[in-house]
C-alpha cells in the first residue's frame, strides 16, 4: 500500500487534469459567502429606477421633429418622393379624384381614384400651400402617378396645383412642399438624390419648365 501522502499527491493530481479540460470546472469556481450573498438579495431596491428610465425614453421621444401626417396604416417601404404638377389653372383631391376614377389601367380596369398622395392647393379648389393627404397615403396604397411600377410602388406622389410651364409655384405652396418633403424625407430616409420631378422617371414635362427644383432642394438642405 502507497503511503498516504503519495495517496494526496496522486489525488491532486488527478483533480488538475480533470479542471484543465473543462473551462467551468467545480473546483475553478469561487466558494459562496452566505453573508455577501444574503445581503446582495436583501439589498433595497431602487423604486425611482423605472420612473427615470420612463422620463428618459419621453425626452427621446419628445426630441424626434413632429410628423403630421402619420398613417392610418403600417408604412410601406418608401424609397422615392415624386414631384408633379396639376397643370391645370385650379383643382382639388376631389377634382382629382373623380378624373383619375374615369381612367383605366392597361387591363381595362378603371382606376382606384387619384394616383397621388399628397396635393398642395394654389388657393383654388383649395387654400393656397394647403397640404392634404389621400386615401392613398392614408391606407398607404401603391400610386398611379409615374408611368413607372417601381417609383408607383415605392414612390410618394406629390401633386402641387398649377400649371408650372407658365409660372411658378406660390410661395406658400413652396413653403408648403418644403415643410412635407423635409418630414417625408426624414420620417422615411429618403435621401436627397431621390426627390424627383416625373420628368426623371418617362419623357413628360411634369412638373412644369418654372418649377424650382434646385431652390426647392435649396431650402431642404438649408431647413433640415
Amino acid at each position: 500500500m502507497k503511503p498516504p501522502h503519495c495517496l494526496n499527491l496522486t489525488l491532486a493530481l488527478l483533480l488538475s487534469a480533470v479542471c484543465a479540460a473543462e473551462d467551468d470546472c467545480w473546483c475553478q469556481r469561487p466558494r459562496r459567502n452566505p453573508d455577501v450573498q444574503e445581503s446582495v438579495r436583501d439589498a433595497p431596491r431602487d423604486a425611482a429606477a423605472p420612473e427615470r428610465i420612463m422620463t428618459a425614453q419621453r425626452l427621446v421621444e419628445s426630441s424626434r421633429p413632429t410628423f403630421r401626417w402619420e398613417p392610418s396604416e403600417a408604412a410601406r417601404d418608401w424609397q422615392f418622393i415624386v414631384l408633379h404638377h396639376s397643370a391645370t389653372a385650379s383643382g382639388s383631391v376631389e377634382s382629382i379624384h373623380r378624373e383619375h376614377g374615369q381612367r383605366k389601367d392597361r387591363y381595362g380596369n378603371n382606376w382606384l381614384g387619384i394616383g397621388y398622395h399628397f396635393v398642395i392647393g394654389n388657393g383654388s379648389g383649395m387654400e393656397d400651400g394647403e397640404i392634404s393627404p389621400t386615401f392613398r397615403w392614408k391606407g398607404q396604397i401603391h400610386g398611379a402617378h409615374s408611368g413607372s411600377t417601381t417609383h408607383n410602388a415605392t414612390g410618394i406622389g406629390i401633386c402641387v396645383i398649377g400649371n408650372f410651364e407658365n409660372h411658378p409655384p406660390s410661395e406658400r405652396q413652396l413653403t408648403a412642399l418644403t415643410e412635407l418633403l423635409i418630414a417625408l424625407s426624414r420620417n422615411y430616409n429618403i435621401p436627397e438624390s431621390r426627390i424627383i420631378p416625373h420628368s426623371v422617371v418617362r419623357a413628360t414635362a411634369c412638373p412644369g419648365s418654372k418649377f424650382p427644383l434646385k431652390e426647392l432642394l435649396q431650402r431642404i438642405k438649408s431647413e433640415s
